[in-house]
């Protein structure tokens, strides 16, 4: 099915009992699958119906969420967020030059550059590298941008430009834009913009387990396909 990218958001039109709602699909979403209007129990989405949690959990985060803040992030109405409970379920192939998704059993394009993941609090982790600096990153596709520590943003050119952020738990901030190549596996991405603050820093020290300097974001992958499997825990690029 065919998505939209908004603001390096990947914005999917999902059916549900009130007509069509646009939700976006975050990786960076650890928890569950939510809607701004509490009585939508189930969405159909590349073909999959597919039923919403309701617990004191599910709750919880919703009390968290802004969905103002976050369509204004967006640039766009956004009234879901697909999570970790759906990616958890079904192998997703996300092609961004298309801008198709679509829900696979297994990939078999030999041309992928496969790489395993690991899962550390319901978040994809990988290894990549970012201007020769060897990283454990999350891959968030929630984030505009890919994100380096900040103590590594001396090696990056800097753009120059900032650009306004949010994150449910750390509200409002300004990040800060570098451009350098990054490394996944044995494909290269040239001239990647960057994003650095300390606000992230924050974020990704929150995941101590895994030392995270760094998160894989949108903006890096707008001409490539993205093979996504929790159950496999691989990530495949091409």
């Amino acid at each position: 099915m065919k998505f939209n990218l908004i603001n390096n958001h990947i914005v999917i039109p999902v059916s549900t009992s009130k007509g069509i709602k646009n939700a976006i699909l975050d990786t960076g979403n650890p928890a569950f699958t939510i809607f701004k209007d509490d009585s939508i129990s189930e969405i159909s989405f590349c073909g999959i119906d597919f039923k919403l949690q309701s617990n004191s959990l599910v709750n919880m985060f919703k009390r968290f969420t802004n969905w103002d803040d976050i369509s204004n992030l967006v640039k766009t109405e956004i009234q879901g967020i697909i999570g970790y409970d759906f990616f958890s379920n079904y192998n997703l192939l996300i092609d961004f030059k298309n801008l198709d998704i679509s829900i696979v059993d297994k990939i078999e394009d030999s041309n992928l550059s496969i790489i395993k993941i690991d899962l550390f609090m319901n978040i994809p982790i990988l290894k990549l590298k970012i201007n020769d600096f060897e990283l454990n990153a999350m891959f968030d596709t929630g984030a505009m941008h890919s994100v380096i520590h900040t103590k590594y943003s001396k090696h990056l050119k800097d753009k120059n430009e900032t650009f306004q952020e949010h994150n449910p738990f750390l509200g409002h901030f300004i990040g800060k834009l570098y451009e350098g190549d990054i490394v996944i596996n044995n494909v290269l991405i040239k001239n990647c913009l960057i994003a650095c603050a300390p606000e992230y820093d924050f974020a990704m020290q929150m995941l101590s387990g895994f030392n995270i300097e760094g998160i894989l974001g949108i903006s890096t992958l707008k001409d490539k396909i993205i093979y996504i499997s929790y159950k496999e825990q691989r990530l495949g690029i091409l």
